[in-house]
């Protein structure tokens, strides 16, 4: 079969991978598209704690297929095996039921990037209506969808911070109160506080380093800033007191620690959402036989890439 092969760390290149058989408990999914993910970039370079240690590999954590007459979403492919490739196998666990209406790319971007969006303030946070949220790294596809999310939850104040002009606009345009630029040049934590002078009650951080470090700063009492990501840095500074004073926490977030349960309700919610027209989904799709030049440019994509996996691949 065709598909996204890791024959040493770095970047997968196009090319056959040998098919998967049935397992118990396990289930082949013909797949139909499939996201490209940060995360899928950091385990293949290696350095991830979750990187492969034996290649090759089919590279990709989620997608979108058929198996046995349903359309599922997935996840979590049995190594060697992954989401980017005609065919992969999954645990019969790891699968949530698409509903009719909505396309494979935008089911797909719903995995783990709305699942990212949602979940940490629905399960994180435990987000009650009224509340004021900071989103730091509102300008990348996940917190565009944690704004809308944010929004749909009820939020009395939605901030959105990043580093891409054109992006906070467009961050406003989805629904975010105001916006901070963190290239602005006056110190983030007196920006921030200004945006929210008696502090936010929920920080969704998506960046890590000198932004996570300032916004730890301008909690509100209990309140809670979930920690995503680390495309600033991988390291935050906290002032222990103020933290202390206003028994604020601070609480690392991964889908996965709210269990099977609370990701199927999540994903099945964002659904709904988007068939109501009130999540938008920005994708931008590629065919499978591209992984190699969309890999290069994921970093700078200003929507969630999903390559389609059909035909095409089938003939090579």
């Amino acid at each position: 079969m065709k598909a996204a092969v890791l024959n040493q760390y770095g970047a997968p290149s196009y090319g056959d991978f040998d098919e998967p058989s049935p397992q118990n408990g396990q289930s082949l999914v013909a797949v139909r598209a499939a996201s490209l993910n940060a995360i899928d970039v950091a385990m293949a370079s290696g350095r991830h704690p979750f990187s492969p240690k034996v290649l090759p590999i089919v590279a990709g954590i989620e997608g979108v297929g058929i198996t046995q007459g349903r359309r599922v979403y997935f996840f979590g492919s049995t190594p060697p095996y992954g989401s980017m490739a005609q065919t992969t196998l999954v645990p019969d666990t790891n699968m949530f039921d698409v509903p009719d209406g909505l396309d494979d790319a935008r089911a797909a971007a719903l995995g783990n990037g709305g699942l990212a969006a949602l979940m940490p303030l629905r399960d994180g946070a435990a987000m009650r209506p009224g509340e004021r949220v900071l989103i730091l790294g509102a300008t990348g596809t996940v917190g565009r969808l944690a704004i809308q999310c944010a929004a749909a939850l009820g939020a009395g104040q939605i901030v959105a911070a990043g580093r891409d002009r054109d992006a906070l606009d467009r961050a406003a345009e989805l629904g975010a109160s105001s916006t901070i630029s963190l290239t602005d040049g006056r110190p983030l934590r007196d920006i921030m506080r200004a945006a929210a002078p008696g502090g936010f009650d929920i920080v969704l951080d998506y960046l890590g380093g000198e932004p996570a470090s300032a916004a730890s700063g301008v909690l509100a009492p209990r309140g809670r800033l979930i920690q995503i990501g680390d495309r600033a840095g991988d390291n935050m500074t906290v002032a222990v007191a103020p933290l202390r004073a206003v028994g604020a926490s601070i609480i690392g977030f991964v889908p996965a620690f709210y269990g099977l349960g609370a990701m199927r309700s999540a994903y099945a919610t964002l659904t709904q959402l988007t068939l109501e027209g009130n999540l938008v989904v920005e994708t931008t799709t590629a065919p499978l036989r591209t992984v190699e030049d969309v890999w290069r440019a994921h970093r700078d994509a200003r929507a969630k890439v999903v390559l389609s996996i059909g035909e095409a691949d089938a003939r090579g």
